[in-house]
């Protein structure tokens, strides 16, 4: 019996942590972000320009996107270092965070076989 106090209690301890932990994501990425560059890996090219990249993330979990012309709103999660997005009316997909700070994420995108790395920052 006392064996299986202890697992319950490093579960439970566990599960808090965990849920703590991705609060804390939220809450970094929670706000406006920009283009700081957008670069595509095999042509080196930067496709970013000051104003064709914006995104809103909000603590509950939706979003807000503008990709050039392109709107789309959502929502998403981020687990084991992966962001899901699904927007409105269309199907799901996971893009890697490379780096999640207060100033700045690093996004790691597939693009049709070609590694893509959108850095954003705050305005």
């Amino acid at each position: 019996m006392k064996a299986q106090i202890q697992l319950l209690f490093t579960l439970m301890s566990i599960i808090i942590f965990t849920s703590c932990v991705d609060q804390e994501k939220y809450q970094t990425i929670a706000g406006t972000w920009t283009c700081a560059s957008w670069v595509n890996t095999i042509s080196g090219e930067d496709q970013c320009t000051q104003d064709n990249v914006l995104f809103r993330f909000y603590e509950d979990k939706t979003y807000y996107s503008k990709l050039g012309q392109g709107v789309d709103t959502g929502i998403y999660r981020i687990v084991s270092g992966v962001m899901y997005v699904e927007p409105n009316g269309k199907t799901e997909f996971g893009v890697k965070v490379k780096e999640l700070e207060t100033d700045k994420v690093v996004l790691e995108m597939n693009n049709a076989g070609e590694i893509e790395y959108l850095t954003l920052k705050r305005p």
